[in-house]
């Protein structure tokens, strides 16, 4: 329920042009709670100048139900030192001062990046970069499973390659009410070890100048928070989540790439009623004989369970031999009757089952001529597999982008 005793309003999808263009009632977003999740490396002040930037900077404001942080080892000390310290800690005087409310930040919503059950300090080699990229996977998975969260991500703080992750994770699991952003903070506030946020009351840091070597002071006046937001494309809608287990980073980019390669592929329709093939909405009209053949590899291929995907998959290919006469010939039954001449030449000449491998040559040949016409790149011809002598024959086509009807 609502914070008005009703239920919140359901999301409204609308499709033009081919693409979804999906509308979020504004007040499903006031019932849901707030999920600020951030990164964070040696400045942990990336974090409290990001919940000033959405509570002060923001319109609306996003004031966070909760604090998830994604960082290491060293990370998870600078942040239990300097935020979450139970008197000095900078989080708790930015709440004070702001009035930002009871938000929960504890060390349970510090997530420690681990290996082999211990916390990972620096990302120092290729295995602690993948376990760290299937870690960030997995926080975000889970925290953008919940219907009632909204999660606003900050890829600032943490190295490049967690801000990386982090972004390509947001793109795989993030809903219609998620955000990216990014905090921009002026030097020489930007990664200041004093400097948290900007304070009600002005004070004065000390900094260094690089050119002269020598310190000086800046009023905190003189602060500028930018909140950058992060247009991104959220491919949560075109996937099919699947594994209720923790999934590797490599494999869900490997799944996101094959998914939408598959949904790139064009349709192939054979309607067995007009005998026509359709290809991308061109057609071309085929025999009752090229029919029959084509229609019985297409159910072959339909029927084939062997592979969960059929990129570089020959199983359902076939030798002309192992073709059923029986379909065939039932399929030119139904179309020019029992006792029709052309049905009894065929099936004396198909009987001994000696010329059948010839016969299947003569009309492939005929049915990829026509297809041709209709299939330029050649995707929906019968094609050829292996060593001459010994080739079977099939369907490039998936079979999830293959339709039969009638």
């Amino acid at each position: 329920m609502c914070c008005h005793g009703t239920v919140c309003a359901s999301f409204a999808f609308k499709r033009a042009r081919n693409h979804l263009k999906i509308i979020l009632d504004f007040d499903t977003l006031k019932c849901m709670r707030k999920i600020l999740l951030c990164l964070c490396g040696l400045t942990p002040q990336v974090i409290t100048e990001t919940i000033y930037a959405l509570a002060e900077l923001q319109r609306p404001t996003f004031i966070p139900d909760e604090v998830h942080v994604i960082t290491t080892g060293a990370g998870k000390m600078l942040i239990m030192e300097k935020l979450l310290h139970p008197s000095q800690g900078r989080f708790y005087a930015l709440c004070r001062e702001y009035g930002l409310g009871n938000i929960h930040f504890h060390e349970s919503t510090v997530h420690v990046v681990s290996r082999n059950g211990e916390e990972v300090f620096d990302l120092r080699d290729d295995l602690e970069n993948n376990i760290t990229a299937d870690f960030i996977l997995n926080i975000v998975r889970q925290l953008c499973s919940d219907p009632d969260n909204q999660v606003h991500a900050s890829l600032a703080g943490g190295r490049k390659t967690m801000s990386f992750y982090l972004g390509m994770a947001m793109q795989f699991y993030a809903r219609p009410q998620d955000e990216l952003s990014h905090v921009l903070v002026n030097p020489p506030f930007e990664n200041h070890p004093d400097f948290f946020y900007p304070p009600k009351s002005p004070k004065d840091y000390t900094a260094y100048d690089r050119s002269t070597g020598r310190l000086y002071f800046v009023n905190s006046r003189k602060a500028k928070i930018v909140l950058a937001r992060i247009p991104f494309v959220r491919l949560r809608e075109r996937l099919t989540e699947t594994d209720t287990s923790p999934v590797s980073f490599t494999r869900k980019v490997e799944s996101v790439q094959e998914t939408i390669a598959g949904q790139e592929l064009s349709l192939l329709l054979m309607d067995i009623e007009s005998l026509e093939v359709e290809f991308n909405g061109r057609k071309a009209k085929l025999t009752p004989v090229e029919a029959a053949i084509y229609t019985q590899l297409i159910q072959i291929k339909k029927r084939c369970k062997k592979r969960a995907r059929c990129e570089h998959c020959f199983e359902c290919y076939i030798n002309p031999y192992d073709l059923s006469v029986e379909e065939i010939l039932a399929f030119l039954r139904e179309r020019w009757g029992t006792f029709s001449p052309r049905l009894d030449s065929i099936q004396k000449r198909l009987q001994s089952r000696l010329d059948l491998r010839d016969w299947f040559l003569q009309n492939r040949s005929r049915i990829n001529r026509k297809i041709r016409a209709i299939d330029p790149e050649e995707k929906a011809l019968i094609k050829a597999f292996g060593p001459y002598g010994n080739r079977v024959y099939g369907i490039g086509v998936q079979r999830e982008r293959i339709t039969l009807k009638g």
